[in-house]
């Protein structure tokens, strides 16, 4: 059976979701909604950086609505303060039209029992009045902090503590705009501080995860509290689009999420971001010359170490925005959108409502051997 579907958003994951959504057998792409001017009515594979394909993206959201397609694939930039509301109403509107979304924007949903009350009674609102489904995952949190996890947990007899570790460069990831939210430039002292307030919108999206991940392992979280957050000055002059990172400024951030029981951290999703690969010499890091990996340890009865290196692999720059065709970047957004992606025959067969990560029945066929 043939699913028709419909992308919102062609930023840096979306447009990594045009070739998956194209090579997937069970998938048509209907239609592309953008929310820039300067994408309306572009060729779709023009915007992903390929060759035409005859479909032309739109700023038009009524256009996409009407297409009535099996479910919409939604990933419209939404893990900032000012755009999560308005890409929730998005997702709600589409489900009170009786019509499903698959998701990577919102973060929290990824999890629908820890995500915010008022959030999620208004995604399940949607579904009951549209008799729809939404689903929601992503890589971190997502399949790195469950899917995986889960499986390696599975052989364990005693667990002390597990942290999940994302290390990447991110000079290919989100470009400037991200880098200078985070301090990234700036002097060490004011990007301390504003490395800070990153971290803690950061521990409202990954404690979700916290909690989901504990209560499948039979914990009760007391507290999730903001371990400890650092910068570091780079090495070396960078240039991240219009951004310059000069030596001595912040090339590199941490911040470590802890979900604590019974006086102690028992679950630590971190993250170690670098724009220059050299600052932060002493912090986690991949192995060899590798920019990126993601990095699960367990402490208990047996201790496990665990290095998950993506790289992701395109056939031309112009697929990656002029960076590398082949990156442990990359490979993060194809994991960010494929889990998405592959999950709509699944979704579509499911009965109406709301499914998080790990909740939807994966017990019959997935496509990706080609």
């Amino acid at each position: 059976m043939t699913y028709r579907v419909a992308l919102w958003g062609t930023g840096w994951a979306g447009r990594q979701a045009i070739p998956g959504i194209l090579e997937h057998p069970d998938l048509e792409l209907a239609g592309t909604y953008v929310t820039s001017p300067d994408k309306d009515g572009r060729d779709v594979g023009e915007l992903a950086g390929i060759s035409p394909i005859g479909l032309l993206a739109t700023s038009d959201a009524d256009r996409i609505m009407d297409l009535g397609v099996d479910c919409h694939l939604v990933m419209l930039l939404g893990h900032r303060p000012r755009t999560v509301a308005a890409v929730v109403d998005r997702i709600c509107a589409i489900l009170e039209a009786g019509q499903n979304v698959s998701q990577t924007s919102i973060v929290p949903l990824y999890y629908p029992k820890y995500a915010p009350v008022a959030m999620r009674e208004q995604v399940e609102a949607a579904c009951r009045s549209g008799g729809s489904r939404c689903y929601g995952t992503g890589v971190f949190p997502g399949v790195m902090s469950d899917v995986i996890p889960m499986a390696l947990l599975a052989g364990c007899e005693r667990v002390d503590r597990i942290r999940i570790t994302e290390m990447l460069n991110y000079l290919e990831y989100y470009g400037a705009d991200e880098a200078r939210l985070s301090g990234i430039g700036d002097s060490l002292e004011s990007g301390l501080e504003r490395a800070r307030r990153v971290a803690a919108g950061t521990k409202d999206l990954v404690s979700a995860a916290i909690l989901h991940l504990a209560e499948r392992l039979g914990v009760q979280i007391d507290e999730i509290r903001t371990g400890g957050v650092d910068v570091a000055p780079a090495q070396q002059r960078v240039q991240v689009e219009s951004l310059i990172i000069e030596p001595g400024t912040v090339g590199a951030v941490r911040h470590i999420t802890e979900g604590h029981a019974g006086g102690r951290s028992v679950i630590e999703l971190q993250f170690v971001t670098r724009y220059d690969n050299a600052a932060g010499p002493d912090w986690p890091a991949p192995e060899g010359s590798r920019t990126g990996c993601y990095r699960i340890e367990v402490e208990g009865s047996l201790s496990i170490g665990c290095d998950l290196n993506l790289v992701g692999h395109r056939k031309s720059s112009t697929q990656t925005r002029g960076f590398a065709s082949e990156s442990p970047q990359l490979g993060a957004y194809i994991m960010t959108t494929a889990p998405a992606i592959n999950a709509v025959p699944f979704l579509c067969e499911a009965e109406p409502g709301l499914y998080g990560s790990m909740d939807l029945d994966r017990g019959h066929d997935l496509h990706v051997i080609r």
